[in-house]
């Protein structure tokens, strides 16, 4: 039976490991992480059930499904009581042991990310990373995410680039009634519209070139959960139809299908942009924009709570002296000083990373303001630094983008005109990168 259940189930694309018996089995678990257990009741060596409670030990996550030719009530009930996901008779039918595996693993998946929720969960309510501070904004924030959370109302999470939208929105999931469905999180500004459009919404078979069988988007795999759209600004117009349509009656359309369907999904929103700008300019759909922007919070920028950056930089010395093993270091009080002077373009994200590369490449007991690579006075070529506008009336957008431009063209060029390397000195993920350069013209920069 063993055998024929891993070809079986090797046919699906399952990795299959086997063990001869309970032992081996208890070896085998002791020294790898697995998806789902299948095991016998009755073996040579051992009882399934003991295989079951070696798999509770090794994580509450794993799902075990026994399977037997001695089936009876109690056994059954046994079988749940010592924590098995599913209980199978012998003899079995091939596509229900299929199906029994599929819904373990997909059980297991959702357990752990829900593991994953909570721990966050109680990272911003004990103040974790991006929610760490007792400055007016931060507990504004804080507030502002426990009253949204339980209802099930769209909401627009607004912030700069590295602030934490994504981890408000996996917060306001885990402390929703929705936590135990999934949580799906998409980038709408890291893929061409083409894609995003199949991804979203799913395709029918023979759609497009090399649509060789219909697969099912983001909206249906969110089903019961929570989908949170990152850089919503940045989703194609044509795109924005189709979601309007979905806050219009709940319903989405694959492409290549005539026939919509129905989905049970809460938006989560966020982007760096301001929306009502674009709205105005024509960038984004007035009508898609007032059903959005029901609710939305503003995650505040690091240079809006300077008076957090001390916890916090304790906060990522000790995080990096934890997970690196390294020796105790601490920060002088003028690099400190520097710290909250500093304008970080990529708030808390860049303080983390500076931190964490400031205690590795550094020497001695503290940290120095020789060891933290930000801008002390002028800039290169006797330039202004960003955080100070020259005198006079001044375009204040113009300006930010003037310097934004500086600063990246300067990255580029410090790296050669390589993309991912000025995107991770600069704080930015890749398509934030793209989107710049192509904003600011910078393609041939090297």
């Amino acid at each position: 039976m063993r055998r024929v259940l891993a070809l079986l189930l090797a046919e699906d694309g399952h990795t299959i490991v086997q063990a001869e018996g309970a032992q081996q089995a208890l070896r085998f678990l002791s020294q790898e992480m697995f998806d789902v257990v299948l095991t016998d009741h009755r073996m040579p060596d051992g009882k399934g059930l003991d295989v079951i409670d070696a798999c509770t030990d090794v994580s509450p996550y794993l799902p075990v499904i026994m399977i037997t030719s001695f089936a009876s009530i109690d056994l059954a009930v046994d079988a749940m009581r010592h924590g098995a996901f599913d209980f199978i008779a012998k003899p079995f039918e091939p596509d229900a042991v299929r199906a029994a595996v599929r819904r373990a693993i997909d059980h297991c998946k959702v357990q752990r990310e829900n593991s994953l929720l909570r721990s966050e969960v109680h990272r911003i309510k004990s103040g974790g990373d991006e929610f760490l501070g007792t400055s007016a904004p931060i507990r504004c924030l804080r507030e502002q995410i426990v009253r949204v959370a339980p209802t099930d109302t769209t909401v627009l999470i607004l912030g700069e680039t590295g602030t934490g939208k994504e981890l408000v929105s996996r917060t306001i999931h885990a402390m929703s009634l929705r936590a135990q469905m999934p949580f799906i999180a998409v980038n709408c500004a890291a893929m061409p519209e083409s894609l995003l459009e199949s991804i979203l919404f799913g395709h029918e078979k023979g759609a497009f070139t090399g649509a060789n069988q219909a697969k099912q988007g983001l909206f249906e795999a969110a089903h019961g959960g929570s989908l949170f759209l990152d850089e919503i600004g940045e989703m194609p117009f044509a795109l924005q139809a189709k979601l309007l349509r979905f806050f219009t009656n709940g319903e989405v359309l694959r492409v290549g299908a005539h026939t919509p369907r129905h989905v049970d999904v809460r938006l989560l929103l966020a982007t760096n942009r301001n929306l009502e700008d674009m709205v105005k300019t024509g960038g984004f759909r007035q009508d898609l924009y007032y059903r959005i922007a029901v609710v939305p919070l503003t995650v505040p920028p690091l240079r809006d709570r300077r008076d957090d950056i001390p916890g916090l930089v304790e906060h990522f010395l000790r995080i990096v002296r934890t997970e690196l093993n390294l020796p105790v270091r601490s920060i002088t009080p003028s690099a400190l000083a520097a710290l909250q002077a500093y304008s970080f373009a990529g708030n808390v994200r860049e303080l983390r990373n500076l931190i964490e590369r400031a205690y590795i490449l550094g020497s001695g007991d503290e940290i120095t303001l020789e060891d933290l690579p930000i801008p002390q006075a002028a800039g290169e070529d006797g330039e202004a630094p960003a955080s100070e506008p020259p005198e006079g009336e001044i375009n204040l957008r113009e300006y930010i983008d003037r310097t934004e431009r500086t600063i990246v063209e300067r990255t580029l060029r410090e790296c050669a005109g390589n993309q991912s390397e000025a995107a991770r000195r600069l704080c930015l993920s890749r398509s934030d990168m793209n989107y710049r350069v192509r904003k600011f013209g910078l393609h041939g920069v090297r």
